[in-house]
């Protein structure tokens, strides 16, 4: 066996990309060659966001690369695993450590072929490294911003609309022109959004271990702990006196009013994008409607059926869940997550939280 001595990598560069820039610095072109040195298997492409058959890879890397670097500093395993528990942040990191294949992965993460650049960062790679690479903070699922930059990213030339991606088992460098010569640098998109450039900076410091003493159990505290104090604002200037009338009003109309006031902060289309949909109103209106007027609501059964902000903000925390939706809803409750996390600016005080939303209300009939 013959020792591969990979390139260090850039910060934040995935190990895709690096293997990327050895592939291209060893001039191999067969896609035979190249997975017998690295895996010593006849085809095997590293996944973009979680790889595996790692331990593998560390017998045969010449470097001082431990395979815990490479899990921790070049793949996406970090942002994933923030909203695992720890039995399940054990299990996946097995997997990309042993000889399992791929797919035994995609219950986490979408193994997509599709890459994403931002141009402003690929200019400034070439100037500080002599060459573009492919980063990590990019290619995570829901970012569509460079959080440095406020640059759209690109998963295509703009010009002719290639796509930087590869339907071969090969390794794609990063591009500075498209491969029909069109200059990618010169065709930055600016981001107006400023909901979008808040969630590519917040999965950024998830990605970069800022959350890392935070856990699932914390987050749903927190979450219930928020929707039952602003709730219980709102439920005392209704004037209702039972507990159980409590109980029921924070989750049934109290949560669709939050639950409305979610949709209209991120829109449903970015919802629908980011893999974070929520029903229309109407389509679950009727489910427990009949319920309410014969006056029984069965037992746990106050709620239109497990939409996933409800369940968040109500049931015990699964073994994992979707980093974005996480991110999106600690957005929704302060700001940001450094402000969540920080304790900072988080609404718990319901008047602000309800007075914010008849702002906004007034705002948007003033609007129209």
């Amino acid at each position: 066996m013959s020792w591969i001595e990979l390139p260090r990598p850039y910060p934040d560069e995935i190990l895709y990309s690096v293997i990327a820039r050895w592939v291209l610095r060893t001039g191999l072109t067969s896609d035979h060659d190249i997975s017998m040195k690295l895996f010593g298997r006849r085809s095997h492409t590293v996944s973009i966001q979680m790889p595996s058959y790692l331990r593998i890879l560390k017998k045969r890397l010449k470097s001082s690369f431990t395979v815990d670097y490479l899990v921790e500093n070049t793949t996406l395993f970090r942002y994933y695993a923030t909203f695992m528990t720890p039995e399940k942040q054990a299990e996946v990191r097995n997997l990309m450590l042993d000889d399992n294949p791929r797919n035994a992965l995609r219950s986490i993460v979408d193994h997509s072929k599709a890459l994403y650049c931002c141009p402003q960062c690929v200019v400034e790679d070439v100037s500080v490294f002599g060459e573009s690479y492919w980063h990590r903070v990019h290619q995570i699922p829901g970012v569509f911003i460079c959080p440095k930059h406020n640059a759209v990213l690109l998963g295509s030339c703009p010009v002719c609309g290639l796509p930087f991606e590869t339907t071969r088992p090969e390794y794609v460098i990063t591009p500075t022109v498209c491969s029909r010569g069109h200059d990618l640098t010169q065709k930055i998109v600016w981001n107006t959004s400023a909901t979008l450039l808040t969630v590519a900076k917040d999965s950024l410091f998830v990605l970069e271990g800022g959350m890392q003493h935070i856990g699932l159990k914390f987050l749903n505290e927190s979450y219930r702990e928020w929707i039952n104090q602003t709730g219980q604002y709102k439920w005392q200037h209704r004037g209702l006196n039972v507990d159980l009338d409590r109980e029921r009003y924070i989750r049934t109309d109290y949560y669709d009013i939050v639950r409305q006031e979610f949709v209209t902060r991120f829109g449903s289309a970015y919802l629908d994008t980011v893999n974070a949909s929520l029903r229309p109103e109407d389509e679950v209106e009727g489910q427990y409607d009949s319920w309410r007027f014969i006056g029984y609501f069965p037992r746990n059964g106050w709620h239109r059926p497990h939409d996933w902000l409800y369940r968040l903000f109500f049931h015990q925390p699964r073994q994992y869940d979707i980093p974005i939706k996480h991110i999106l809803l600690m957005e929704f409750i302060a700001g940001n997550v450094v402000n969540f996390v920080n304790g900072r600016n988080v609404l718990t005080d319901a008047a602000s939280f309800l007075q914010s939303m008849q702002e906004a209300a007034a705002t948007q009939g003033e609007d129209s």
